[in-house]
């Protein structure tokens, strides 16, 4: 746990005095918002029209902001060797997992509650009465995003092309999660229901599961590699 604790402090130091990936991923969360809500407005969409595409909307802003911005972040680990003087102080693979994985979730998560609000408020979708759900579905989702996330970014980080080849390799795994994504969202926003007993909110917890179990057992071998 202190070595998890002081790989946090280390991550969180180097983004604090860049500030490149949160300024990347907040530049382009709030452009996109922008963007959508000049797009329906254009479309003159009616109110529960914009109500039924806005998980869609929220997710596919989420998804495009947090790709393109975390992987930003290993780069920093690729500079000068940096990741052989980590695993060279004594630091175990499994404690840079965790440690990167709920550094960028609790990025992630700060900026995607602020997308949710953002977005909610220009395309004036009422969010409010479901708001705790709406986090709830937040955390699961984006905790097993980074969990996927972090050892593809650490795969794809040390090819030339790391910038196509992680949407590529990363899309297609995360499918699944985000499918559940929309349909919890929807379930919560169109339905006005709780999603507690849904099977979507069981298959998200299995694959938050499968995504953290496979991190955790394959990310020894690709830092080393």
């Amino acid at each position: 746990m202190r070595a998890i604790w002081l790989l946090l402090k280390k991550d969180f130091a180097i983004e604090l005095r860049s500030k490149e990936t949160l300024v990347l991923f907040a530049g382009l969360s709030i452009l996109l918002c922008l963007v959508a809500s000049f797009g329906v407005g254009t479309a003159a969409l009616n109110a529960e029209t914009t109500t039924r595409i806005f998980p869609a909307l929220w997710w596919m802003i989420f998804l495009f902001s947090a790709t393109i911005s975390l992987g930003r972040g290993f780069e920093y680990e690729l500079e000068n060797a940096a990741m052989e003087g980590v695993l060279l102080s004594g630091a175990s693979p499994t404690a840079i997992y965790i440690s990167k994985v709920l550094g960028s979730f609790v990025l992630t998560f700060a900026l995607q509650v602020l997308t949710l609000i953002l977005l909610a408020g220009l395309l004036d979708v009422a969010v409010w009465g479901n708001f705790s759900t709406l986090v709830v579905i937040s955390a699961l989702i984006g905790f097993g995003y980074c969990a996927l996330a972090t050892i593809l970014v650490a795969l794809a980080g040390t090819s030339r092309l790391r910038s196509f080849l992680l949407p590529l390799i990363l899309l297609p795994l995360l499918f699944p999660l985000l499918f559940c994504a929309l349909e919890l969202t929807s379930v919560v926003l169109i339905d006005g229901g709780a999603p507690w007993s849904s099977v979507w909110f069981t298959l998200g917890i299995v694959l938050v599961t499968v995504y953290s179990a496979l991190g955790i057992n394959l990310y020894s071998f690709v830092v080393r590699e």
